[in-house]
């Protein structure tokens, strides 16, 4: 089927299903291998998902994974990625290319803004060699500097990888959420005006929120700043609000802020004020 069909979507349905079956691993596996070289995307894709779902009973197929990581097509890409992860230790010899891959960067432009098409890489190749363990150990200087990427899934999945790996140090941890509330600041003031609007969690304000009591005493000060934009003071009064009780140091700032001249700042400051005494009442 895969090789005679001539419809892709016949083709990809026959590579999907075959990861499914598992019956004879070998079998299954060189039809899955024809699958990874197809014209189509769209077969390609479903081959790597394929032998990914079959695990470490598709280790044979590791160094055509590893060359899927170089498609031309970014959903291949990472499904090659995540194939290798789910093969665990299987795939040690994957674990240079996954290095590379977590390097990998290409940003495009469009009206309004910008994407790097291989951040899904990035963030797939992070997984895999936390999956991957021990054996990825010398990926780990590379993890680290991956700590400071630009796109927060990938950030996630290297602080889970370097976990893995037992190389997320107590200076690391402390160095990674210093990093993620600068990080974090700066975006909330790209999203601007979205800041006020309680009814939708942003990603910054969320990251923040993850964040917890280590990102407070920032947020008093912005809080506080009276030179600051009153949109970042709204976002700072939201995020206080949201973090609770581990919050509780800046109910001064806020109740000051509560009496700011700007009707949505008072606002926001008095539904912050609001949130962290109901979360201290006992329930």
């Amino acid at each position: 089927m895969l090789q005679k069909d001539k419809s892709a979507d016949v083709r990809r349905a026959a590579a999907d299903t075959l990861g499914k079956i598992g019956a004879d691993a070998t079998d299954v596996v060189s039809a899955l291998l024809e699958a990874l070289e197809d014209e189509a995307s769209g077969v390609r894709y479903a081959g790597a998902c394929a032998l990914g779902n079959m695990g470490r009973d598709a280790k044979s197929a590791v160094p055509a994974l590893i060359e899927a990581l170089k498609d031309e097509d970014s959903h291949v890409r990472r499904a090659a990625a995540r194939a290798l992860g789910k093969m665990g230790p299987a795939a040690k010899s994957a674990v240079p290319a996954l290095t590379k891959a977590l390097k990998a960067s290409e940003v495009c432009k469009y009206p309004g803004g910008k994407y790097d098409v291989y951040s899904d890489l990035r963030r797939a190749a992070a997984c895999a060699l936390g999956n991957i363990g021990p054996d990825a150990k010398s990926a780990v200087a590379v993890l680290t500097k991956a700590l400071e990427d630009e796109y927060a899934g990938v950030r996630s999945n290297v602080v889970s990888a370097l976990k893995q790996l037992g190389a997320f140090t107590p200076e690391l941890e402390v160095a990674t959420t210093e990093f993620e509330i600068k990080i974090s600041i700066l975006d909330m003031r790209h999203f601007g005006v979205e800041l006020g609007r309680f009814g939708r969690i942003i990603p910054p304000i969320e990251r923040l929120i993850k964040v917890g009591k280590p990102a407070v005493p920032v947020l008093i000060e912005l809080v506080k700043d009276e030179d600051e934009d009153k949109d970042m003071r709204q976002g700072a009064a939201r995020v206080l609000g949201r973090i609770g009780p581990a919050a509780r140091a800046a109910v001064p700032a806020l109740i000051e802020l509560s009496q700011n001249e700007d009707g949505d700042v008072r606002e926001a400051a008095a539904l912050a004020l609001s949130s962290i005494r109901a979360a201290m009442i006992p329930g």
